[in-house]
């Protein structure tokens, strides 16, 4: 049981908001919130916006994208507001492609622009030539 202490309608909103997010495995029953992307159209794209990998710094370290930088689910989804600027456009990804449309989902309701990495980083591997 966790137990958690609200001080506003806003913070309730964001934090269940957020809950929802985690406890759903689909996003498709998120609605068309944010924007997927493939790995063609991805590496048209690589120094349009900020590439963004939230998988664990291991994973991260050992290979990533080309000019991506790290940023974990978990801090992404607490300090975005530190961390992201509304003007610049967000090409996330995670290892599978389950994770990051929740954090695309989550972010584009709140005015950021993010695009999905369909597949995630194994479907950039499948397709790196």
């Amino acid at each position: 049981l966790v137990v958690v202490v609200l001080k506003n309608k806003r913070q309730i909103h964001e934090n269940l908001s957020f809950f929802i997010i985690n406890v759903f495995s689909s996003y498709t029953i998120l609605g068309d919130i944010f924007m997927n992307i493939s790995v063609t159209d991805l590496k048209q794209h690589l120094l349009d916006g900020v590439i963004v990998d939230i998988r664990s710094i291991e994973k991260y370290n050992n290979h990533h994208l080309p000019h991506a930088i790290h940023i974990p689910y978990a801090k992404l989804a607490v300090d975005y507001k530190e961390l992201l600027d509304k003007d610049k456009k967000y090409y996330i990804y995670c290892e599978k492609g389950l994770t990051s449309p929740k954090i695309c989902h989550y972010l584009n309701k709140r005015g950021y622009q993010t695009y999905n990495l369909l597949g995630g980083y194994e479907e950039w591997i499948v397709n790196e030539n």
